[in-house]
Parts: structure tokens; C-alpha cells; sequence
């Protein structure tokens, strides 16, 4: 399985703490047998900085089509803890939710939300709450290993 790693980046020149965040998670992956898609390590950047001049757009409007592209071929999506704090990450979700890819989460907070948006999704039988939190719970407890591959 091929999984495209999201998280925040925020900069058109990499610093050297997003290529180290995007490596470690690439090497948790590869280390769980997945082949890996670093969007930090693609050379996109320079052709999305050409693209961007010849097209009179901006560089992010370019750069997302090259990512969005390389998320198509993958057949999951890892998301870092910072995910939601970037634009791009966040359009990689709605594209993968979309196109109906497996979620993996660096944060295992993340991740049970992942879980409980699941079973809100699948159990809409009237119980009470407690009993609803408690089953809930299980199944957050039982399913939380598929999803959360915390960083090495």
C-alpha cells in the first residue's frame, strides 16, 4: 500500500525541521512495510514555482495540483499532528475523504476522533448516552491500532 504523508508545511523554501518531521514519518511507514509519497522530497517545488510564473498564479494554487496528483496514486493518506493547521493538508483530506482513501494518524487523539466520526456514521440506534459512550469506547479501543502509527 502506497500512503502519502500530509502535514503542515507552510514554506516555499523547506526548513530543515519539515524535512526532518516529513522524514521521520516517512521512516515510521517504510519501516510498517508501506511505500511512501514525501511531498518534502517530490521536486515539485521548482516546477510548481515555473508553473506559477508561466500561468500568472500563485505558487500554492500550482503546488496543490502536483500534490493532489501524487495523492491519487497512493491508496492512503498519513497525517501529521499538525495537519489541520495547514490549508494544503486540509484540501489533501477532503480529496482523500473524497476519493474514499484509508486514513492513518500520527496523533492517536486524531486518531480516535477518526474512530468516533466512524461509529457516529454507522450507529444512529436510539441508546442512551452512557451506554452510547461505552460502546463507543470499544470500539475506539479495538479499531484505534488500524489507524495510529505514532512516529518512531
Amino acid at each position: 500500500m502506497k500512503v502519502y504523508i500530509s502535514g503542515k508545511i507552510g514554506e516555499e523554501v523547506l526548513s530543515k525541521s519539515t524535512h526532518r518531521k516529513f522524514a521521520l514519518a516517512e521512516q515510521t511507514l517504510q519501516a510498517r512495510g508501506f511505500e511512501t509519497f514525501n511531498p518534502t522530497t517530490s521536486g515539485f517545488g521548482k516546477m510548481a514555482e515555473e508553473d506559477a510564473e508561466r500561468n500568472e498564479s500563485t505558487f500554492w494554487e500550482e503546488i496543490i495540483i502536483y500534490d493532489l496528483n501524487a495523492l491519487k496514486s497512493c491508496q492512503a493518506i498519513y497525517l501529521l499532528e499538525d495537519y489541520k493547521d495547514s490549508p494544503g493538508a486540509l484540501t489533501e483530506v477532503s480529496y482523500a475523504k473524497g476519493s474514499k482513501k484509508h486514513f492513518f494518524y500520527a496523533s492517536k487523539k486524531h486518531a480516535a476522533l477518526h474512530l468516533s466520526d466512524q461509529w457516529n456514521a454507522t450507529h444512529q440506534e436510539r441508546m442512551s448516552v452512557s451506554e452510547a459512550a461505552e460502546k463507543l469506547g470499544e470500539y475506539i479501543n479495538e479499531h484505534i491500532n488500524e489507524v495510529w502509527i505514532p512516529l518512531l
